[in-house]
């Protein structure tokens, strides 16, 4: 035993009070920190940085606007052109136009309808419908189409003062919250000829209709955007709709901030649910009311401790460490275990309080530590992702699990000091059925142990096989979300009526006046119908779009919507047209020079593997098209992209932050038990409970993804807590009697009850998160119970026989030749 170790054990039971008071003042001074903690949900921040994509997608949002910051209202009905049901879609239309929380609205009542002014003389027999001839409209605008020259001329006399069409008005066709019957088929029958209206903002069947609510540029933190969301929601319960008419609210911000408070719900459930199930745990253990006290005080004042920093450093709680105070009371709570093991055991050998916990602590400390160092590893070898938001989760989790183990050896036996010991442990009294139980499993393994080795070969071998060919790598947006969530509904429903909202962007980038060439508009438009006839696109939207339909309306003639490009001039006339208004529809997707633009193909949530074989069709389609145009360079991003991309880059990432922990964690081992050969002998224990996990994900359907890859590198930490325990027990007991049997034995019965209690504690902790409304954080629960439990049976059976067949004694003899030979 160090000399430096003993006297700090006798140091912090002797001087109690001061360590007290320093304990409780870091926790007071950390307990104020945590009103500065916020909660913050970035889809964004699931994906990793790769191929400079965080350059690329801000250089894209700068360009065309954050298209992220929408949020839809979506209205549903029988038929949204009935006269009450479009009166109540423009009451909300106006109601948020008006709240000020929107820098626009967009919806079909608010759209501009260009029409001769009423009572102005037509020029010509008969009315003017407001499609039939909407093309003459355009031509009393700019002149003749045919004329691009005079058109774009006479555009900028009228942008100049000089308009001369005062009979001609573009306001909406609805003007009042009391829609006329005749109003409701004005407007309908304008949007039967407005396909790039239609599947967007009003679906296909008029079974469904958006207003689309455009937040602020400078509204980017959750608290702003909750606050939004917020004052849409209280404007939607403000107007009473009409029977058979329901209003709901979708897109990214309104999911941020469904998540956001389910985060906050959860905190308030978990971290009780957690403390009770362990608390339990440990009343049953050890019936002695302060092991029910004392370790809740430990693992309180550790999440204090943990929670407080993260508020003065300002970090935030987002959908992945929000599981990190859970984590800390389940893992912290089995240091508590065996300190509280240690101590009766001490107590039970004739020691008074005061001994008892000094012993308690000086012998328990190193193994308490190297069991927190390497569940800490296990948190920080995430480090290396790439993902930032994983990396600082493992970060912070790995400062979470050393601050209880610090929590835990200052507070604990210095607390125990205090208590009154438990009564009944005497001296002897070292039978007890448990304790029992582990002693007749341990012999029994010993005797079986050639059977049992080859029963774990088999499964490993199972496990992998299962694994390699069941397991699928996949990830959706609404794995986050409860299938039975109104969210999840009214996410699908957009994806089926209103063209979706997940996009994939092409991105173009070029020569001023360079994306207005027919041959560029001719290949986008090539792309675009190439790409819609794959599956799992729902809509696709591009410049050349709005510069189509505008042809067609101009000209009074549907049929050149399906007509090439042919005059470079008449398109630029038509984007001087359409740039004549503001705002202009043409902004989000083509700048007025020409030179940069925007294809974007809505996509289904497919999940990342359908997705990337989407991407690839995309690139090796856009390069066929514009492979060889010069001064163009086509660029995918968006979210699509970024999260199917990025999934790849998480998964390698993560592999290689396990193979880190792995050499980091059984290295250590190897160097701390100053033996290769019993570093060897500590792999296959705690690789099998990862092949269970493995196999258990592929037979359950559970997709290998940012949320569950990570369990492994966790686990690989947690797995080699019971190792440690019994290999320094083993080498003790072998330094002591020198008989690798009865040495097994006796570690088995010194360490097993401890190990047991521990993984039931943490079986039973992690399965509190199957409450959660997450469904990531329920798998991440059912997944590291599965390997706790793994970890206890390998422990149990498999590390016992390895030992018994492979370890060496100082004279180079196995345990096994040793039998054999009778030494």
């Amino acid at each position: 035993m160090p000399h430096w170790l003993d006297s700090l054990a006798q140091f912090i039971t002797a001087r109690r009070g001061l360590v007290l008071s320093v304990v409780v003042a870091c926790v007071a001074f950390a307990g104020v920190g945590i009103t500065r903690l916020q909660a913050d949900f970035t889809p964004s921040d699931l994906f990793a940085d790769f191929e400079g994509q965080e350059e690329l997608a801000t250089e894209f949002k700068g360009t065309f606007g954050n298209t992220d910051n929408i949020v839809l209202v979506v209205v549903e009905a029988d038929n949204i052109y009935e006269p009450q049901t479009l009166g109540y879609l423009h009451s909300l239309s106006l109601a948020l136009r008006d709240a000020g929380m929107a820098s626009r609205v967009e919806s079909v009542t608010l759209m501009p309808a260009p029409r001769r002014a009423q009572g102005a003389e037509p020029g010509e027999a008969g009315e003017l419908t407001v499609t039939d001839s909407i093309h003459e409209l355009y031509e009393a605008l700019i002149g003749p189409l045919s004329e691009p020259a005079a058109a774009a001329e006479r555009l900028r006399e009228r942008r100049d003062g000089d308009s001369g069409t005062a009979a001609i008005v573009v306001d909406p066709i609805i003007t009042s919250t009391e829609v006329s019957a005749e109003e409701a088929a004005q407007l309908e029958e304008m949007l039967n000829n407005a396909p790039l209206v239609r599947g967007r903002l009003i679906a296909e069947d008029a079974g469904a209709a958006a207003i689309a609510v455009f937040l602020p540029e400078h509204v980017t933190q959750n608290s702003d955007i909750e606050d939004a969301v917020v004052a849409i929601e209280e404007v939607v319960a403000r107007i009473s709709a009409p029977d058979g008419v329901t209003a709901n609210l979708g897109g990214l911000p309104y999911v941020r901030k469904v998540v956001v408070s389910a985060m906050k719900s959860d905190q308030s459930v978990l971290l009780p649910m957690s403390l009770l199930v362990c608390l339990i745990v440990l009343l049953a253990s050890f019936r002695w009311f302060p092991a029910l006290v004392l370790p809740s005080i430990v693992v309180i004042a550790s999440v204090v401790l943990l929670v407080g920093g993260m508020g003065w450093a300002g970090e935030s709680f987002n959908i992945i460490n929000n599981i990190v105070p859970t984590l800390v009371i389940v893992i912290g709570i089995s240091d508590s275990i065996h300190l509280i093991s240690r101590y009766r055991e001490e107590i039970g050998a004739g020691l008074d309080r005061a001994k008892a916990s000094t012993v308690a602590l000086k012998t328990m400390a190193i193994a308490c530590f190297l069991t927190s160092f390497t569940t800490a590893v296990g948190f920080a070898s995430l480090a290396v992702s790439r993902t930032e938001i994983l990396a600082r989760f493992g970060i912070t989790a790995a400062i979470g699990v050393l601050l209880a183990y610090l929590a835990t050896v200052l507070l604990l036996p210095t607390l125990l000091t205090f208590v009154a010991p438990p009564k009944g442990v005497v001296a002897g009294n070292a039978h007890e059925t448990l304790d029992d139980a582990i002693e007749w499993a341990t012999r029994l393994t010993l005797r079986l142990r050639w059977l049992i080795l080859g029963a774990a070969t088999v499964f490993a071998f199972t496990a992998i096989y299962i694994g390699m060919t069941k397991i699928h790598v996949d990830s959706r947006v609404l794995d986050q979300v409860n299938p039975n969530s109104e969210v999840f509904r009214t996410t699908k429903l957009i994806e089926a009526k209103l063209g979706g909202m997940r996009p994939l962007d092409v991105y173009f980038r070029a020569e001023a006046g360079r994306l207005d060439d027919v041959d560029i508009l001719n290949g986008v438009e090539e792309l675009q119908r190439v790409i819609s006839e794959e599956e799992g696109v729902l809509s696709t939207l591009a410049w050349t779009d709005y510069l189509v339909e505008a042809r067609a309306v101009m000209t009074g003639l549907t049929s050149t919507r399906a007509e090439p490009f042919e005059d470079s001039a008449q398109a630029a006339a038509i984007i001087e047209l359409l740039y004549s208004r503001e705002p202009s529809p043409m902004r989000p997707f083509l700048l007025p020079d020409a030179s940069r633009g925007r294809a974007t193909f809505m996509v289904e949530d497919m999940g990342a593997r359908a997705t990337m074989q989407l991407i690839a069709k995309v690139e090796v389609e856009a390069e066929r098209i514009f492979g060889d145009a010069e001064g163009v360079e086509v660029l995918l991003t968006g979210d699509a992209y970024v999260g199917s991309r990025g999934l790849d880059v998480v998964i390698r990432d993560l592999l290689v932050s396990l193979a880190l922990a792995f050499v980091i964690i059984f290295g250590f081992l190897t160097v701390l038990l100053r033996s290769p050969r019993l570093g060897l002998l500590s792999i296959p224990p705690n690789v099998l409970p990862l092949l269970g996990t493995l196999a258990w994900m592929a037979l359950r359907g559970v997709p290998l993804n940012t949320a569950t890859v990570i369990i492994f590198s966790i686990s690989i930490g947690l797995a080699v807590d019971g190792t440690i325990h019994v290999l320094a027990r083993f080498r003790e007991e072998m330094t002591e009697h020198g008989d690798v049997d009865r040495a097994l034995v006796r570690a088995a019965r010194g360490t097993g009850k401890a190990i047991l209690l521990t993984c039931v504690a943490l079986i039973l902790g992690f399965s509190v998160m199957l409450t959660s409304q997450f469904v990531p954080i329920r798998r991440f629960g059912e997944l590291i119970a599965v390997t706790v439990f793994g970890m206890l049976i390998s422990t149990i059976f498999v590390l016992p026989a390895l030992l018994r067949v492979g370890y060496r004694n100082q004279s180079g003899v196995t345990a096994a030749q040793s039998a054999q030979t009778g030494e």
